[in-house]
């Protein structure tokens, strides 16, 4: 039976987080994917392993209040054929080959040796399928996507969460450990680091009180002087009684690769996505882009008397960036656009969902419903002004 998860997210939004999710940097080895376009023009993600074949997909669905449906869609039941090609599979990676199937192949029972082989890699696929799942939402945590039931609104980090309808925050797991690829060395991290720290730094930061120290990463001492080829460096960051630990370390491609660790609480979880906003909106992190997918129109012929420069698509600038930067205002509607609620929103920026609310009716009023735009949804309040 397939399964679904609600996340407070645009489709396309999602969507881009799902596929930075997926890059050969951070999935699991066994995983392979490829994006596709249902009939009803849905995005869809098709799992493969490398071991076992098709293992399920997932559809992007548009659900009430700006949410989105991920929809863990089981594989079909293997054909006959399909499952005698994946036999010497089975039998290399199922150590309880039962006895019953030894003595169907040898008096030449097919049947019975069909249906067993059909059934067990039907279900190697549903565990690989689950397996993908579960690590799939541990990885949109980092990304700042909470996961919402359908029609209660609780947060669920796990299936056990999805059961219970309640926030979790396991306890047997006592350190959160994961990796981030970002645009920038480990010395402009580390600046980067520093401006946030800075009093002097944007309004909506100069409360947060953060303490940085940096260190290097064998022996431990603090770091005096800072090089531009920095290789690697290692940060602590605290706020509010918590606190990161950041190891930032060259790579090739993405410049730098931040591998954060942090004690499994709140305030901590917090503390990150206030720093992956930062990074975000400075440039410094960008989400993968969707790919083209069948363009609709192909082969458009010029207007005539029209030069072909003039055809080609100009850079638009993103909503938000036509607001001014001024306090909050323009991250506030940066994060009204990627699908989050207002009381989401609040948490982050620390104001409260009311303001969140007022604000952005007054930027509407200035900047027009075309940047700011409304939501008709059953989650928010009857009374406030962004209704």
């Amino acid at each position: 039976m397939p399964f679904q998860e609600i996340l407070d997210n645009k489709i396309e939004h999602l969507l881009r987080v799902t596929l930075d999710c997926l890059q050969p940097l951070y999935r699991p080895t066994y995983l392979d994917y490829e994006l596709h376009k249902t009939q009803d023009d849905f995005y869809a993600l098709h799992l493969s392993d490398e071991r076992w074949g098709t293992i399920g997909h997932i559809q992007f669905m548009p659900q009430h209040a700006n949410r989105t449906g991920l929809r863990f869609q089981e594989p079909t039941y293997p054909t006959q054929g399909e499952a005698d090609t994946y036999k010497p599979a089975i039998r290399q990676y199922i150590s309880d080959w039962p006895a019953a199937i030894s003595l169907g192949e040898y008096y030449d029972n097919h049947q019975d040796v069909s249906n067993w082989l059909r059934f067990t890699l039907h279900e190697q696929r549903l565990l690989c399928l689950t397996r993908t799942h579960d690590w799939l939402l541990e990885r949109l945590r980092i990304y700042g996507r909470p996961v919402y039931l359908p029609g209660d609104g609780a947060v669920a980090d796990t299936k056990i969460g999805a059961i219970l309808g309640v926030e979790i925050y396991r306890e047997q797991l006592a350190m959160v450990s994961f990796e981030l690829a970002i645009q920038a060395r480990p010395a402009e991290f580390i600046g980067f680091a520093r401006r946030l720290e800075d009093s002097r730094s944007r309004d909506s930061l100069q409360a947060k009180r953060i303490k940085l120290k940096v260190y290097h990463p064998g022996t431990r001492k603090v770091m005096r002087k800072l090089h531009p080829g920095l290789a690697a460096a290692l940060l602590q960051l605290e706020r509010n009684q918590g606190g990161l630990q950041i190891y930032a370390q060259s790579i090739p491609e993405s410049k730098a690769l931040l591998t954060t660790s942090f004690e499994e609480r709140r305030q901590n979880w917090d503390f990150w996505i206030l720093i992956l906003d930062e990074l975000e909106r400075m440039g410094l992190f960008r989400l993968q882009e969707i790919p083209a997918i069948h363009p609709m129109i192909e082969n458009q012929p010029e207007q005539a008397g029209t030069p072909p420069s003039v055809q080609e698509d100009k850079p638009r600038l993103a909503p938000w960036e036509e607001i001014p930067n001024l306090g909050y205002d323009r991250e506030l509607v940066r994060l009204w656009h990627t699908g989050l609620q207002a009381g989401e929103i609040g948490r982050r920026l620390e104001i409260s969902e009311k303001t969140v609310y007022n604000r952005l009716s007054e930027l509407r009023q200035q900047h027009g419903q075309g940047k700011i735009p409304r939501r008709r949804t059953i989650r928010d309040k009857p009374g406030y002004a962004g209704n």
